[in-house]
């Protein structure tokens, strides 16, 4: 009979039961008549809602992946914001104050024009078919406006339908004038014959929920603010420590954060649709959804940093670049605004745009000062540093700075007066930054030289509004990514591992360590425990995924040999062309950067030809080369030959790391294991396991959507 997973049997937890009141947030109740102590009872009230809600946002996040935790934690705040005033200091943000209204005229007259058409349909009265050309004119432009404020594809290709058929029906009308009122009305009768009205209905109600999403006004908290409140807190627990400790140079903080993000958040191929392309191509991530699965776009990683620089108090924003004649444009990389200057980040290449002569050689690898934007304008040898294989092959020119629009990131959640009450109370500790003045951000940044515009960037409301339009879809989509955050049930090991993880909270317990740990069963254990096909698969994944993050964990905490031994052996030894190929051989490179073995570094960053951010590695293999004083060759991605050389790895100890100096933290130290499975186990994986080079899959392969949905 097959044994159960010890340590998982007994990790049933009996929980203290909560007071009801506490749960549901119910009101005390004064005595009848005191109106007094009924007044004094109500602020009470009031401030215990609260702090309930605040207390279960910073404090227990790790609970944050089961719905009635947000839920609970949601209608606290509901319940409190919805007896407040109105602050009196408040207005709407001008880049998006009157779009909500305005898309809320739209939806009541295609409302009207649904029921018309429906009439028609019957042979009901539907009022004077004249003036139909009309309406369908006014709805058509006035949601192609929002469409254009708002920049999405699909709309104003919606829009642009809508004033199509008030041409088509105008020539109808006047072709059929000569006829009688009842012909004209079976002429139109017949043409809208076809016409699915409840397709059309369900539309607009996706334009009304849209609308509600958006209105920053709104004083009441819905479910999905909870993720909103999710995303804050993480990044403010991130950005705390991840900005380092050289606080000396304001521009440093930035490049600690940037580094964090190129380091965590794996480079993907796929990128949001382009303007007017239907928006339900692929999935579009939130930010909190690329910092927990660890995975992104060059998009998603620069929106990540924009964010982690904005708990820091610091402006960074989206950077276009428009040729003289104002012709097309095209999304490049981050600028950080830091005492009028703007500083240069290429989230691609996984970057920052040197200054020339700032990049030197130190103990951890080598360091250099982002350029600023007027630098990268006015001396073409900035950009160049970018070049690969031949003068000018990056593509960006110093011309191409000369004129430059900030896009600045303006979500939703970040306009709202809702969310500005809530910022308004925490201070000290408890300090969120949940809100953002766009139009004010917008103007720092056009008092900067070569920025010609600024504006509100418009991909959080294609996310947005994606989501709208898949709904259980999107839903769906989201919870097939999480499910291996929340195994085993109850227990989340990698959901609570990663919110230790971005807190730096890595040694003790509760930690990050502890949990990765315990998501790392031996497969001798659960080849022996009584479980099914299917959730011995899913131990497997997470087992993967935890080995990964510890190695992070370990680099980050210089212990670079431990670091070695998860990357090399517990992830790419075993799982050699899985979700982690890419990730761990370029945080190899980094983690031999870092000791010192340039050659080494250099490999593994070659070692990819597939790789999305192949062309920032052998970049950065370039510069390194020079630091270290070797000759350049004509960088080009490694031979099988030369990645041989770049796979000799730390000795197999099986799942004992190797053991970093006791001056270092603990946080790679691994578990206890008994000493009956140990021989078997390691028997089991060497014959399993192949080694790194082995398999190689194409680039298509690697990262799949994992949810389909088309538009009605």
């Amino acid at each position: 009979m097959k044994r159960t997973i010890s340590w998982l049997l007994g990790a049933a937890v009996v929980l203290g039961c909560v007071l009801a009141c506490f749960s549901a947030g119910c009101k005390p109740q004064g005595k009848p008549g005191d109106s007094q102590n009924a007044a004094s009872e109500n602020v009470l009230w009031r401030n215990e809602l609260f702090g309930y809600a605040i207390d279960s946002l910073l404090m227990r996040m790790d609970e944050f992946y089961k719905p009635e935790r947000r839920q609970e934690t949601i209608n606290r705040l509901d319940q409190w914001v919805r007896i407040q005033n109105p602050l009196d200091d408040w207005q709407p943000d001008p880049v998006i104050a009157s779009v909500p209204n305005e898309l809320r005229g739209v939806v009541d007259e295609l409302a009207g024009l649904a029921e018309r058409i429906e009439k028609l349909q019957q042979g009901a009265d539907a009022g004077p078919v004249e003036t139909l050309p009309g309406e369908f004119r006014s709805a058509g432009e006035r949601l192609q406006a929002v469409g254009e404020r708002l920049a999405l594809g699909d709309v104003i290709q919606r829009a642009s339908q809508l004033v199509a058929t008030a041409e088509q029906l105008k020539e109808m009308i006047g072709q059929n004038a000569a006829k009688s009122p009842d012909e004209v009305i079976g002429a139109l009768r017949n043409a809208f014959s076809q016409f699915k009205v409840e397709e059309f209905r369900h539309l607009n109600n996706e334009y009304s929920v849209f609308a509600q999403r958006i209105d920053p006004s709104i004083l009441e908290f819905p479910e999905f603010d909870s993720r909103a409140f999710q995303e804050a807190v993480w990044l403010r627990n991130l950005a705390t420590w991840a900005k380092g400790d050289e606080l000396d140079d304001p521009v440093k903080p930035a490049m600690a954060l940037f580094d964090w993000v190129v380091k965590n958040v794996d480079l993907v191929r796929e990128s949001p649709p382009e303007n007017g392309q239907n928006p339900t191509i692929r999935v579009l991530q939130t930010p909190v959804e690329t910092l927990l699965f660890g995975k992104g776009t060059g998009i998603d990683r620069a929106w990540l940093f924009v964010l982690l620089a904005r708990q820091l108090d610091i402006d960074a924003a989206l950077l276009e670049l428009t040729d003289e004649e104002g012709g097309a444009s095209r999304l490049w990389g981050v600028g950080v605004l830091i005492e009028g200057e703007i500083y240069l980040f290429e989230p691609v290449l996984g970057l920052p745009v040197p200054k020339p002569g700032s990049m030197e050689l130190t103990e951890s690898g080598f360091t250099l000062r982002p350029a600023t934007l007027s630098e990268a304008a006015e001396d073409e040898a900035v950009l160049r540093q970018l070049d690969i294989f031949k003068q000018g092959d990056y593509g960006i020119h110093a011309k191409d700075m000369q004129r430059v629009s900030a896009l600045v990131e303006a979500s939703p959640s970040y306009l709202s007066q809702r969310m500005r009450m809530v910022e308004k109370r925490l201070a000290g500790d408890q300090k969120l930054v949940l809100t953002t003045d766009a139009t004010a951000q917008i103007e720092r940044f056009k008092k900067c030289r070569h920025i010609v515009d600024g504006r509100m960037w418009s991909v959080p409301y294609w996310t947005l509004w994606q989501e709208v339009r898949l709904g259980l879809a999107r839903e769906q989509w989201r919870e097939a990514r999480l499910k291996p955050f929340v195994f085993p049930p109850g227990l989340a090991l990698l959901w609570r591992g990663r919110s230790c993880h971005f807190e730096g909270q890595f040694t003790g317990n509760p930690s990050a360590t502890m949990y990765y740990q315990q998501a790392r069963q031996s497969d001798f254990t659960m080849d022996s425990a009584a479980i099914s096909a299917e959730d011995r698969q899913q131990w497997r994944e997470i087992k993967i995924n935890a080995s990964y993050w510890l190695g992070l964990i370990a680099a980050q905490g210089g212990n670079y040999r431990a670091a070695e031994d998860y990357l090399m052996t517990r992830v790419l030894e075993i799982d050699p062309i899985g979700a982690w190929e890419y990730g761990a051989t370029y945080n190899l490179a980094r983690v031999a950067e870092a000791m010192g073995k340039a050659s080494e570094a250099v490999k593994f960053y070659r070692m990819h030809s597939a790789a999305p951010q192949l062309q920032g590695n052998l970049i950065r293999a370039r510069w390194l080369m020079k630091l270290t004083g070797q000759p350049v060759p004509d960088l080009q991605p490694a031979t099988d030959k030369e990645k041989e050389g770049a796979e000799a790895k730390p000795p197999a100890n099986d799942e004992k790391p190797v053991v970093a100096p006791e001056s270092k933290p603990d946080a790679t130290k691994p578990p206890s294991e008994s000493n009956d499975a140990e021989a078997d186990r390691k028997k089991s994986e060497k014959d399993s396991e192949p080694p790194v080079a082995e398999k190689q899959a194409p680039a298509d392969e690697k990262e799949k959507p994992e949810a389909k949905a088309e538009t009605g």
